[in-house]
C-alpha cells in the first residue's frame, strides 16, 4: 500500500521509471521469498506449484530488468 501511494503521487518519465523499479524490486522479493521456501517443502506438488511459479516470476522480473535497461 505504501509503494502504491508513493507512486501514485509520480508524474510522467519520472513514474514509468519508479513502477518499472517498483516490479523488479517486487519480483526480487517475491523470488527470494519461493527460494527460502523450496527447501523445506516436502510435498511434491507444492514443490512442482513454487518451481512453476518461480519460472514464471523470473521471467516478469528479467522484463523488469531489461525495461530497466531500455532507459
Amino acid at each position: 500500500e505504501t509503494e502504491r501511494q508513493r507512486l501514485a503521487a509520480i508524474e510522467g518519465g519520472a513514474f514509468a521509471k519508479a513502477w518499472v523499479d517498483a516490479m523488479a524490486k517486487g519480483h526480487q522479493e517475491a523470488l527470494d521469498k519461493i527460494d527460502a521456501m523450496l527447501p523445506g517443502v516436502t510435498d511434491e506438488d507444492v514443490a512442482n506449484h513454487l518451481l512453476e511459479t518461480r519460472k514464471t516470476v523470473a521471467s516478469h522480473l528479467e522484463t523488469a530488468r531489461e525495461l530497466q535497461g531500455n532507459r
